[in-house]
């Protein structure tokens, strides 16, 4: 089946395509090798590696990336292994797309340079996010689609689930991306069977398969990984009962955070609107509880306190998304990190054995210039959310099929936003790169669209198709 799908969705020049994706995994290593590590990298690196008290995997950050980060560390310990499993996903995804679209030319080399150049999306090319690799691993499905979409390879389609399932178990949110791509690929699926593509059978399908991935996910990770539960929901949770109290002047905590003594001085010193992490981590041990019964009780309060007071919970989220967006605000906030971590994790990641990062000349020069551009329109995302919803109204009015894969990558990035409305557990722009992305995409496919044809013609009408294809919902 690999072969069949290298036939199909490379040729005509497969060695071509292999030399630009290494071209670009090249490029990385020489800016970023050999990858930043986070903190949110660091913990579940320790997990993978079973260093002191993290003998076991949990759930607190995505249990998958430490499983597979256990699997590549067994053959190449350090950030390395996974900073290139990064780069793999991210450089082959591009590279197909960009050549399903413009063919085997320099034209596509450019694009692709281009694309991966652009300031908010090779900022963050480095960081070992789960963010980051979910938005490489959507973007790997996006171009094998594209392929099955224009070449007619089952192979194409089902190889696709593979980045689309890893993306889905790297972030729970990343359900709502999948929607649109699955709708995307439903009506694939319904071509390749040779019949009608009517808008029930495309949603029936889509969901069915969201719903498949979402059961193998939930599967895997419970009976496979076996991770700790942590409830990693209760962070957000308890920013916006924080946010509640100090509103209504009254604690409306569970009780098991009443008991602990925590009253709204405590609460007041620890509040920031665009982040929960100076309320919960500067004493962890007070605010979060792993028990499954205080997770009831938060989950029970939380809902209790948002029925009782939607004024001041709608202001709240508003605000934590004002932020997110960077909106009327005078700085973004984290919109890339630069390799060295906070001196407070310095000996968790000496136990781990993991050494600094170390600039190169090439990083300094990039880092110097990304640090000219961090406050400007570059990383403001609500400039993406407008031009994602621009993009997508463009998508609407050309004809499908050509226009299907721009309507699906526009719906997935606005859609994915759409979750951090009453879930952004901070304002880091991180959770915004999935958008950037398919806002870097669409002006590609939009002309894919324009052009109203693919370099490969499309598959032949068969027994009871209908032609031509009718709009995706």
């Amino acid at each position: 089946m690999l072969r069949h799908l290298t036939r199909s969705a490379l040729a005509p020049h497969p060695r071509i395509f292999g030399g630009l994706c290494l071209f670009g995994f090249a490029l990385a290593m020489l800016l970023f090798q050999p990858g930043y590590l986070t903190v949110d990298g660091l913990f579940q690196y320790l997990q993978a590696q079973r260093v002191g008290i993290h003998t076991h995997i949990d759930d607190w950050h995505a249990p998958i990336m430490a499983w597979v980060w256990r699997r590549i560390a067994s053959v190449s310990a350090g950030t390395f292994g996974m900073f290139a499993l990064q780069q793999v996903l991210f450089w082959t995804g591009l590279t197909l797309i960009s050549w399903r679209v413009l063919g085997p030319t320099p034209l596509a080399g450019l694009c692709v340079l281009l694309m991966a150049a652009f300031p908010p999306v090779l900022a963050n090319l480095a960081p070992i996010w789960k963010d980051i690799q979910m938005g490489a691993a959507l973007l790997l499905g996006v171009g094998l689609l594209l392929s099955a979409h224009d070449t007619g390879s089952r192979s194409a389609l089902l190889w696709a689930q593979l980045p689309l399932l890893y993306g889905l178990m790297l972030r729970h949110n990343a359900l709502a991306a999948l929607l649109p791509l699955h709708l995307w690929g439903a009506a694939i699926a319904l071509r390749l069977a040779h019949r009608p593509v009517r808008r029930g059978a495309v949603v029936l399908g889509g969901v069915g398969l969201l719903c498949a991935h979402l059961l193998v996910s939930t599967a895997f990770t419970a009976f496979i990984i076996k991770p700790q539960r942590h409830n990693p929901v209760q962070y957000v949770m308890i920013h916006d009962l924080a946010a509640l109290s100090l509103a209504r002047e009254e604690v409306l905590l569970p009780p098991y955070l009443v008991d602990r003594g925590i009253d709204l001085k405590e609460l007041r010193e620890g509040f920031r609107e665009d982040s929960g992490d100076f309320l919960v981590w500067v004493h962890p041990e007070r605010i979060l509880s792993f028990e499954p019964v205080d997770g009831r009780a938060l989950r029970s309060t939380w809902l209790r306190a948002i029925l009782a007071n939607p004024g001041p919970y709608a202001v709240h989220r508003w605000q934590v998304l004002r932020s997110l967006l960077a909106i009327g605000r005078p700085t973004v906030h984290i919109p890339f990190v630069t390799g060295n971590l906070p001196e407070n994790v310095k000996a968790s990641q000496q136990a781990a054995s993991l050494p600094d990062f170390v600039p190169s000349r090439w990083n300094a020069r990039l880092m110097h210039v990304l640090e000219q551009l961090r406050d400007g329109l570059f990383f403001r995302p609500w400039v993406y959310v407008l031009l994602a919803l621009v993009g997508g109204v463009c998508a609407m009015r050309l004809r499908p099929p050509a226009s299907t894969p721009a309507r699906a990558i526009a719906a997935s990035g606005l859609l994915y936003m759409g979750t951090y409305v009453p879930f952004a557990p901070t304002a880091d722009f991180r959770y915004v790169w999935w958008l950037v992305l398919t806002v870097v995409l669409l002006p590609l496919l939009l002309w894919r669209a324009l052009r109203g044809a693919s370099p490969r013609p499309p598959l032949p009408p068969g027994p009871g198709a209908a032609s031509p294809e009718p709009r995706l919902p």
